[in-house]
């Protein structure tokens, strides 16, 4: 009987992953015990379809590779200066250098309209051809051939297109292709027709080298009339399929699959079965050539399909077997490490968690934070990139003294965030009984850099403001320079010494003082310097993180400070708000990051004192 314990067991979500895993193993086995024979094979066929289509469109490339190349070379040729060449010594070597330079080429003729060359007022049909490892020079016309009557010239000198002429055998016995353009004189006149033969033989042999993805597969090229051009059996080219396959059906005693032909001549691509229940059953892929009419076919035996079909479908049982045997063993190893890992990670996350609402208790976040007070107002905000963070912001009032602070620790997450807690902590300490900001930043820089072993700082913006007499003292510690509405009008004297005046202009830009020391935290011992000014009802101060600055886009392109300093500064209004200026930038910050991963703090502290 199942006791409540065993209950509670079954309910752990990662045993019953495990159960749910390991009883689809066990389907997955009893599924392959359950396929027969022929649903493998059926498989394994398919295979085979697409790996014939695959050849298929190979011998394809092949084929058109060819054409293209001698077709490119037409169309070169007829945009040279062969156009305006009228010498006959001139017409022979330009044909020259063009049969040289390209292996594929047989030969190039000119078929020229009478008159067209001086001295040949019945036409000039220059042709150079390869006659083993030379070249020859021929004038057709002189040797009895009349072109003017041949398909490869009337044809584009009909249409004005260039075309694929049938396949022949030339005088030497080589099987040619003959691609015809016309010619046009430099007024785009014809003035004559270029034919670049090309032999075809090569195409057997290629393609029998490349494409033979069986012991008894042969890959043909057929030509626009159904005559073989390409053919293992060389015996075969230039004769008809439709005799072939004749032959064939009266030899072995099976009727010819019609509809093989039919779509062929139709110029579809697919694949048929012929001699279907025969041994010589197979199947035949074609698909057509579209520059020439022409047809590249596959043709595959069953039989040697099926005979890697049953060895590839035996290793596929046993080794799916193994497989399923094995993840049935390995299941239970790797989800008891996986619930380590699961159980641990969900610790951390509790941990962190924790640690961010620690942190976040540790800064302000009551707005408005003097409410009895209406000489200023302060706003503040604070995001981590992570759950934890290394930015601090703070601020609080001691009499009509306003103590302030912004910073950025160097790195990220845990680390970070705990050198911030420390600094914050020393901060409050300190201003307990320093006012200078820089007394209070060389305080802060001696407890830090002592025993730095972590070689951690924090970079710094501190300052205080004298609410009663308008006096704002600032130190920089290697932190941004904040944004201000005030610019210097005039200097003031301050116990018997002239500081600068602040006066708001209503523009808004850098602060350009006091000096930039460096960070808190890096060389012990440093003096760092402050600087005083009067500032006036109305003054803005804007202190920032360069999680702001340097928030990114998808595009990697930064928020900027540029960009920061003009949206500040448009937002003049009447009734200043401190809240209104931070909101409105974070709300810009986020706009521009358009979803963008967040990956720096960001935080923002700004007040106006009134």
């Amino acid at each position: 009987m199942m006791t409540k314990h065993d209950l509670k067991i079954l309910q752990d979500p990662i045993l019953r992953v495990c159960l749910l895993v390991m009883g689809a193993s066990i389907l997955v086995l009893g599924i392959i015990f359950g396929l027969s024979y022929q649903r493998a094979s059926e498989r394994v066929l398919n295979s085979s379809i697409r790996l014939a289509h695959l050849n298929v469109e190979k011998a394809r490339a092949i084929v058109e590779r060819h054409l293209t190349n001698i077709e490119i070379t037409g169309t070169n040729l007829s945009s040279t200066r062969i156009r305006r060449y009228r010498d006959a010594d001139q017409i022979y070597d330009l044909l020259e250098r063009f049969v040289q330079t390209n292996s594929n080429i047989w030969g190039i003729a000119i078929g020229y309209e009478p008159k067209v060359i001086p001295g040949h007022e019945q036409g000039f049909a220059p042709y150079v051809r390869r006659n083993g490892n030379q070249l020859e020079r021929i004038d057709l016309l002189e040797e009895g051939r009349t072109y003017q009557q041949s398909e490869w010239y009337l044809t584009p000198l009909k249409t004005g297109k260039p075309y694929w002429c049938k396949p022949f055998r030339d005088v030497k016995g080589a099987l040619i292709a003959c691609y015809s353009l016309p010619l046009t004189d430099e007024q785009e006149r014809i003035i004559g027709v270029i034919a670049v033969d090309m032999q075809l033989d090569f195409f057997t042999e290629e393609l029998i080298k490349e494409i033979h993805p069986y012991e008894h597969s042969e890959c043909m090229v057929f030509d626009r009339d159904f005559d073989f051009i390409a053919h293992p059996d060389h015996s075969l080219i230039m004769t008809s399929l439709t005799e072939h396959v004749s032959k064939l059906t009266q030899a072995n005693g099976y009727e010819a699959n019609e509809s093989i032909m039919i779509r062929m001549k139709n110029k579809v691509e697919g694949y048929d079965t012929y001699a279907d229940d025969t041994e010589h059953e197979g199947v035949m892929f074609y698909v057509p050539i579209a520059q020439t009419g022409w047809t590249v076919a596959l043709s595959i035996l069953k039989s040697d399909i099926f005979r890697e079909s049953y060895a590839m479908a035996r290793q596929l049982f046993y080794l799916c077997l193994a497989g399923v045997l094995l993840l049935v063993i390995g299941i239970g190893i790797l989800f008891a490490k996986i619930r380590k890992v699961v159980e641990h990670r969900a610790g951390i996350e509790r941990e962190l968690s924790m640690a961010h609402n620690i942190q976040m208790a540790m800064v302000r976040k009551v707005f408005p934070p003097f409410p009895d007070r209406n000489d200023i107002d302060v706003y503040a905000t604070l995001i981590p990139a992570k759950d934890v963070g290394g930015d601090l912001y703070d601020f609080s009032l001691q009499g009509d003294t306003l103590h302030f602070c912004i910073g950025d620790v160097s790195g990220k997450g845990v680390p970070a965030s705990l050198f911030m807690a420390i600094t914050r902590t020393l901060y409050h300490n300190i201003i307990a009984r320093e006012s200078s900001p820089a007394r209070i930043a060389e305080s802060l820089n001696h407890s830090i850099a002592v025993d730095n072993k972590e070689n951690m700082f924090v970079t710094m913006y501190i300052g205080t403001l004298d609410l009663k007499q308008g006096i704002l003292t600032l130190c920089n510690c290697g932190h941004n320079a904040p944004l201000t509405n005030a610019s210097a009008k005039e200097n003031t004297l301050l116990n018997g010494q002239v500081i600068p005046h602040l006066s708001a202009s209503g523009s808004v830009d850098y602060l350009s003082f006091p000096p930039t020391n460096i960070p808190i935290g890096v060389i012990e011992g440093f003096t760092y310097e402050e600087v005083t000014v009067k500032i006036d009802p109305g003054f803005q101060l804007f202190l920032y993180t360069d999680g702001i600055t340097e928030a990114e886009n998808a595009c990697h392109q930064l928020y900027g400070d540029q960009r920061l300093r003009q949206e500040l500064d448009g937002m003049k209004r009447k009734n200043p708000s401190a809240q209104l200026d931070v909101e409105h930038i974070l709300n810009t910050v986020h706009l521009y990051a358009d979803g963008y991963t967040q990956s720096d703090d960001i935080t923002m502290l700004s007040f106006y004192y009134k």
